[in-house]
């Protein structure tokens, strides 16, 4: 943000970023004692990273589009965008796809992440990107390996060690300070 955006980037800011960034990575147990480095632990900690520099990438650029364009507008366009770059890209594939095989489920499941996942959930973003610096908004995608962590011990009984009480707390801690520090300014 600082750098494309041109926001300016305050020490409290850069402070409570390192502390959630030491949090994500005591969460997923990043060269800390005891916890042994996995195959699927390298590919978890690969996925939330290149998920992480996708994620950088549209909020800058929605971060931009939502304060010249109207939120909802841009989040559509960019969408529709990535819609028509998937479809020529796969385009080859849709023959093979026997659509009467695919159950009631899988089509709601697909109707849920186009329309609650990317409608709403990226027009809520921009709506936030409109009126947040995005330097002070992008510190909340710390919170993503925090559900992660619930929705796997909840849904996948995985086991939780104390580096996730601790790298819970620090992104907690961090974004806690940070609201804390923007109320104080009226911010």
């Amino acid at each position: 943000a600082a750098l494309v955006l041109r926001e300016p980037l305050g020490p409290r800011t850069l402070a409570a970023g390192a502390m959630a960034l030491a949090g994500a990575l005591a969460l997923s147990g990043v060269g800390l004692p005891g916890v042994e480095v996995t195959r699927d632990r390298l590919i978890g900690n690969g996925m939330y990273l290149a998920a992480t520099l996708c994620e950088v990438s549209v909020t800058l650029a929605g971060g931009r589009l939502a304060r010249r364009y109207d939120p909802l507008a841009a989040m559509g366009l960019m969408k529709m965008a990535g819609f028509v770059a998937a479809a020529t890209l796969y385009a080859g594939v849709w023959d093979d796809v026997q659509y009467e095989a695919v159950s009631g489920r899988a089509w709601g499941s697909i109707v849920f992440l186009g329309a609650g996942a990317s409608v709403f959930g990226y027009g809520v973003w921009y709506w936030v990107l409109r009126r947040v610096p995005v330097n002070q908004a992008a510190l909340t995608l710390f919170l993503q390996p925090i559900f992660g962590t619930v929705f796997g011990y909840v849904l996948a009984s995985e086991q939780v060690g104390w580096n996730t009480a601790v790298g819970g707390a620090l992104i907690l801690g961090a974004l806690g300070w940070q609201q804390a520090v923007l109320r104080a300014r009226g911010g």
